[in-house]
């Protein structure tokens, strides 16, 4: 299956984690973070250099389902520090 077939199903429908992975790397985006949840799932935001991003949500079974994309505009935040924001 191509990298442009694994995007087009992963807007349709969710798919096992490594091909939602292995679409990520032939898009030329790489992980830029992921958070765990309470639930156990995890959600993740792949982006390439020039601003496109993808966010999935994956299931502790590995089933990962697509949450939304962009073509641009991506952004990154230093991590937060500890305490109120001044």
């Amino acid at each position: 299956m191509t990298a442009a077939a694994i995007l087009a199903a992963a807007f349709t429908a969710c798919m096992p984690y490594a091909d939602a992975y292995e679409a990520m790397e032939k898009e030329g985006k790489a992980r830029i973070m992921a958070g765990l949840n309470g639930k156990g799932n995890i959600t993740e935001v792949w982006a390439n250099p020039k601003g496109a991003w993808t966010a999935f949500v994956t299931t502790p079974e590995g089933t990962s389902c697509p949450l939304d994309w962009g073509k641009e505009g991506v952004a990154s935040y230093p991590k937060p520090k500890p305490g109120r924001p001044a």
